[in-house]
């Protein structure tokens, strides 16, 4: 395998594990404090840790409007995807690689367009 596609499996791996734990964060944000407590705290490891990271996000992001957080990290995430699927447009040797990559790009794509339109409307950001 290539050395550019294996670096680009590597690095989807890591987006998709972020954002897995981007999403984690924030849905047991949204649910409470308690459950935070608990998710946070069972991923740092148990005792003083757990309860000092579940604290610190919470003092960190305490007026935190999950939804526009969400948005603003995710366009950035799948822009990076996009990018990466017109590497594997241009240089994949697999048709197969090719119209998943075109299937990502068009997904993506709208997709930023959809969040972007929200932020707009709701947040009045550009």
């Amino acid at each position: 395998m290539a050395t550019w596609l294996r670096t680009r499996l590597l690095l989807s791996y890591l987006a998709v594990v972020g954002v897995g734990l981007l999403t984690l964060f924030l849905a047991t944000l949204a649910l409470g404090p308690t459950l935070f407590d608990r998710v946070m705290g069972g991923m740092m490891g148990s005792g003083m840790m757990g309860g000092a990271m579940g604290g610190m996000m919470r003092q960190m992001y305490p007026n935190a409007d999950l939804d526009q957080m969400f948005m603003q990290m995710m366009i950035p995430h799948h822009e990076d995807a996009i990018s990466m699927a017109n590497t594997a447009l241009q240089q994949s040797q697999h048709p197969e690689i090719k119209t998943l990559a075109q299937a990502i790009v068009a997904a993506q794509t709208a997709e930023i367009q959809e969040m972007r339109g929200y932020l707009r409307t709701w947040y009045g950001i550009r």
